[in-house]
């Protein structure tokens, strides 16, 4: 990815605030490592439900702080700058169904949907060529999360035979038991 400390553990510079309440780094799970850093000071995220033709007012669009879009190897994070305090979003992998970019004028936007069939659309601004990387990242992990979920559920559903078989095996066994008994009755 495209990592650097700085990126995570600056609140603002010598003009500029970009987070409010902490750093980056602060957002992150102990054991979360990030992969992709994108920063915007302009454009918020997007937000469309369920193929809905008008989207909601772009998250913190126009706001005093940054916005910026986390790619970890846990989840999505998005974390805008506000002066009343920071506001995020997560996006764990399992909640997620694809992503996509799109480039207009070396505009770069990065779309990810849920498996409700909202979308989010994250702008970058202008040349940021680790977008594809990224969306190539996200949707590794979607699958990697699928593949699990399926293999899980495979396991779960194996055990739950084997649990079948046995119980039928014992009552097998119970009826056998008392058809026994009966029998030692008419002996």
């Amino acid at each position: 990815g495209n990592m650097k400390p700085k990126h995570l553990t600056k609140t603002g510079g010598i003009i500029d605030t970009y987070l409010y309440t902490q750093p980056l780094i602060e957002y992150l799970e102990p054991n979360e490592q990030p992969e992709y850093y994108f920063k915007s000071y302009d454009k918020g995220l997007k937000i469309v439900k369920n193929n809905n033709s008008k989207p909601e007012k772009p998250h913190h669009s126009g706001t005093e702080g940054g916005r910026y879009l986390l790619v970890t190897d846990q989840r999505i994070l998005y974390v805008a700058g506000c002066r009343d305090g920071d506001e995020t979003r997560k996006f764990a992998y399992e909640g997620l169904s694809s992503v996509e970019t799109s480039s207009t004028f070396g505009n770069y936007k990065i779309i990810f949907e849920d498996v409700e069939g909202t979308t989010y659309h994250y702008a970058t601004g202008k040349y940021n060529d680790l977008i594809p990387d990224a969306a190539d990242y996200i949707q590794q992990r979607i699958e990697d999360v699928t593949d699990d979920l399926q293999e899980t559920m495979q396991e779960g559903h194996s055990h739950l035979n084997t649990a079948e078989k046995k119980h039928e095996q014992d009552m097998l066994i119970e009826a056998k038991k008392e058809y026994d008994k009966s029998i030692e009755q008419y002996k």
